[in-house]
């Protein structure tokens, strides 16, 4: 899909489960976060499938204390590797998944949420 074509859309199976792992463990800010997910609604944004969200803004005070909070990885079917980075914008509000591949190639298969390693910033 070309970035920014489409309009508005509820979260994917994939994006929740993912975004959901993602924000499993505690940290600074989770929870505001947890909060916008529940009604964000996002866009596709590029070809690797990063998305932009549109969320309510909630509290800032209780937002995390980085923009980019939590990195996700994993590996597509052929090895190489997948990065996810959340981005909070400075209102505290979420404001994108940043999705890329190691190598720049098209990513063949998403990881499963399960599978991914977490680092919290």
């Amino acid at each position: 899909m070309p970035p920014q074509t489409e309009g508005w859309r509820d979260l994917s199976k994939w994006e929740r489960e993912t975004l959901e792992r993602m924000l499993q463990e505690a940290f600074d800010g989770r929870d505001a976060l947890l909060t916008q997910l529940a009604s964000a609604r996002v866009r596709t944004i590029d070809e690797e499938g990063s998305v932009q969200f549109d969320a309510p803004l909630v509290d800032t005070s209780q937002g995390p204390r980085y923009r980019n909070p939590v990195v996700a990885r994993g590996q597509d079917q052929d090895g190489i590797p997948i990065e996810m980075v959340l981005l909070v914008g400075e209102d505290g509000r979420i404001n994108e998944l940043d999705i890329w591949k190691g190598d720049g190639s098209a990513i063949r298969k998403r990881p499963k949420a399960s599978s991914l390693q977490i680092v919290i910033r």
